[in-house]
């Protein structure tokens, strides 16, 4: 099975424009996600999946400068940039990452994978979710994918990606990685400047072992050092 880990990220942003190359101590997010995924060690291919315009030509830049493959796509229509990158590698399956999530914890991208199998369409932990934002894994057959593309008629649909699968979540055999209790109340993704500053704040307090903290250890660092109502999504 060929399999490879798709992450998606451009820098327009409504939010927080270009979040996924902002720097905090002289690292790009995407580095610190990349940084996260390699030290699972789990031998799978990286690409990341970003679009063809000029906005974007600095993640192009920075995955020459990290030896990453990357792909360039339609910019809204992210459904089809992903399986443009299927089809271009051959693959029989693909993991989805985002960008904005640079505190992903590996061992959740390996409890995944190794809960993938030809009994599951799709394995998630979004659904329902129970893992905080910024701790979402995605892995799903691309024979299916590409089954399912020609519902995919809305805008959103097609710029979200999964949604379809969850809006008929009858149809497919989804598997879900579920968190007891559950954290949905909680944030660990990048996406607006409050979480950007919370991300630096966390980054230069903990210095160079916050590589190998799981997402725990990280979220209690991050409680303890950042007002309680900054959690919250």
């Amino acid at each position: 099975m060929k399999i490879a880990i798709i992450i998606q990220a451009r820098m327009r942003s409504t939010r927080l424009p270009g979040k996924v190359l902002l720097s905090v101590l002289g690292k790009p997010l995407l580095q610190y996600l990349l940084e996260r995924v390699r030290a699972v060690n789990l031998g799978l291919p990286i690409i990341i999946a970003t679009s063809r315009e000029p906005d974007d030509d600095s993640i192009a830049n920075f995955c020459v400068e990290q030896a990453v493959v990357c792909y360039r796509g339609s910019c809204l229509d992210v459904a089809s940039r992903f399986t443009d990158v299927i089809d271009e590698h051959n693959l029989d399956a693909f993991v989805r990452l985002s960008g904005d999530s640079p505190l992903l914890d590996g061992e959740i991208l390996r409890q995944a994978v190794e809960a993938f199998d030809v009994d599951a369409d799709l394995v998630t932990n979004i659904y329902p979710r129970s893992y905080p934002r910024g701790q979402s894994v995605e892995i799903l057959w691309a024979e299916c994918f590409r089954e399912t593309l020609p519902r995919m008629k809305k805008e959103s649909d097609r710029e979200h990606v999964t949604s379809i699968f969850y809006q008929h979540a009858g149809e497919f055999r989804i598997r879900n990685l579920m968190l007891t209790p559950p954290l949905t109340d909680t944030s660990m993704a990048v996406d607006t400047p409050e979480d950007f500053e919370r991300f630096q704040r966390l980054i230069e307090t903990t210095g160079d072992v916050w590589v190998g903290m799981n997402y725990r250890q990280l979220l209690d660092r991050i409680q303890k050092s950042m007002p309680q109502q900054d959690l919250h999504v």
